[in-house]
């Protein structure tokens, strides 16, 4: 298997936005399948760009095939997502565990602990995979659903749901249950490519998969 050459965007982890100049609203995405996709493509001798949030275990790892971006906030995220689709990349991998709400209008000073009630306005933030095929129209586009619960069933109309609006080649439908892990992948077709219990083995599936399409 050989993505030779091959350039390959992955985004992962998760994303904060602020409530104050000390809080934030964030995620417990652990990036733990992102960071197997990049092993896995550089084992498959990709270029791989990585654009890392602000996870407990950063990639360290150094390779002349790799390069890092690192985020903690929303707009960092969609400011460097801006810039590096500018690029050709063969495919992206978004699987950053995007925040879907931010603050209306964060405050700009800490909030007093003293408070005995808040009340905080959130609105959704702009959907970033819906912008990377109108940025990189000829890249192999994979998205994410992440839920609770996913049977075959499910993950397919979630799947669908997300093709429909961000025109994804491929989507991987997932869930982690019980600290179980469990996650299809499936095409615009409604295939399931593959379907599997561990991070690593379907990370290794999705570049099985990339190598055939890309």
């Amino acid at each position: 298997m050989s993505l030779l050459d091959k350039k390959i965007l992955v985004t992962y982890g998760p994303t904060w936005t602020p409530i104050d100049d000390t809080r934030i609203i964030s995620n417990v995405s652990s990036g733990l399948l992102g960071k197997n996709i990049v092993f896995a493509a550089l084992k498959a001798r990709a270029k791989v760009t990585v654009i890392e949030g602000p996870v407990l275990s950063p990639l360290l790892i150094k390779s002349k095939s790799l390069k890092v971006f690192r985020f903690h906030y929303y707009n960092e995220l969609l400011t460097i997502m801006r810039t590096q689709l500018k690029k050709k990349f063969d495919a992206v991998i978004h699987a950053a565990a995007v925040s879907d709400f931010k603050m209306h209008k964060p405050f700009t000073t800490k909030i007093s602990s003293q408070q005995k009630k808040l009340i905080i306005e959130l609105v959704p933030t702009q959907k970033i995979i819906n912008m990377i095929k109108r940025l990189n129209p000829q890249t192999f586009l994979v998205g994410f659903k992440l839920k609770s619960r996913i049977t075959k069933k499910s993950a397919q109309i979630k799947a669908q749901k997300l093709m429909d609006e961000a025109k994804c080649d491929v989507v991987v439908a997932n869930s982690l249950h019980a600290g179980q892990y469990e996650g299809y992948i499936i095409d615009t077709q409604k295939n399931v490519l593959a379907h599997e219990q561990s991070r690593v083995k379907l990370s290794k599936s999705l570049i099985q998969i990339l190598n055939k399409r890309v």
